[in-house]
């Protein structure tokens, strides 16, 4: 590997036949005559696809929050109300994210790497030339990253020079990391992104349409909660418990049923694109939430086992 060559860096989380083809597909697109690649990893990565990367860096520990403190927070508002709610994702996988892209560039920063760019592995890149372009650009810019539309936050690619860039992106511990998913903000690994991008001056941001035009694409695979949007919340108006429900992208009716304390029964239909409110009851009275979907287990909440009101506290409609 010649050190004056720079350095693509895949995050790559791949445990099924589906999601190691994308991840062979984007080793393929890369030419490594121009460029060396580094696969930084949470699970197995094939012979074939080892043989033609030049690193390969791995994490045993693929850390997933459920405790509700470290939930991912989504937000759903119109001009009626606004439902701020942490039950749309099983699970938040943010923690386990931002360690593999810190420990990669820490790791490339120790081989002697300068230039560094960050792909994951559900990426397809058919031309080279924004990477090109990025690589001058970054004689001047320590971080370039890729605007997505209404998303204020970076996602996969974004280009580093590691010389320019803040000491926090190699000294961020395990702890300082988890105190921000037990904190207030959204507990998103693209905010705390933002943040470390933030230490720095002179960082551009580019429009993502530009990769679009040139065939670069990016998040193939979907990990989409089935029926996401179907959620209870503490209406801070009525202090009651409600359900809301929004079939965004939903192509045919959700059939919902609502079992509440082991006993209540509610059934009822959400179209698709269509939103629904549902009273289930006094906060105090209810110890138990059982949520079905067109006969597919969506969520149980249970009050006894989860702090009440922590859960109401990340969890409304206002």
């Amino acid at each position: 590997m010649e050190k004056n060559k720079e350095l693509i860096l895949i995050l790559n989380y791949s445990p099924d036949n589906k999601r190691q083809e994308l991840l062979r597909t984007l080793v393929n697109d890369i030419n490594n005559d121009e460029f060396d690649i580094m696969i930084a990893t949470h699970s197995f990565v094939p012979q074939d696809i080892s043989d033609k990367v030049d690193y390969i860096v791995y994490e045993k520990e693929n850390l997933l929050l459920t405790d509700i403190k470290s939930k991912y927070k989504m937000v759903f508002a119109n001009s009626n109300f606004t439902v701020k709610t942490t039950e749309c994702k099983k699970y938040n996988h943010g923690f386990t994210c931002l360690r593999l892209l810190l420990f990669g560039l820490k790791t490339a920063k120790n081989l002697d790497y300068v230039k560094v760019h960050f792909f994951e592995y559900d990426c397809e890149i058919k031309s080279d030339v924004e990477i090109k372009d990025n690589s001058k650009l970054l004689d001047t810019h320590p971080i370039i990253w890729y605007k997505w539309g209404h998303f204020p936050y970076p996602t996969a690619p974004v280009s580093y020079n590691l010389l320019k860039i803040s000491d926090s992106w190699f000294n961020t511990s395990k702890e300082k990391l988890m105190d921000y998913f037990n904190g207030d903000m959204t507990n998103a690994a693209e905010e705390y992104h933002m943040g470390l991008i933030n230490e720095s001056d002179n960082v551009l941001t580019k429009d993502m349409k530009i990769l679009e035009n040139i065939g670069v694409k990016i998040q193939l695979n979907s990990d989409i909660t089935q029926y996401q949007w179907v959620v209870p919340v503490y209406d801070n108006n009525s202090k009651k418990m409600v359900v809301f429900s929004w079939g965004k992208d939903e192509i045919k009716n959700m059939e919902i049923k609502l079992i509440v304390n082991d006993s209540i029964i509610l059934n009822y239909t959400v179209k698709p694109g269509c939103w629904n409110l549902r009273d289930i009851g006094d906060i105090n009275s209810i110890q138990s939430i059982l949520i079905l979907v067109n006969d597919t287990m969506r969520n149980s909440i249970d009050f006894t086992k989860i702090d009440k009101n922590i859960y109401i506290n990340k969890n409304t409609i206002n």
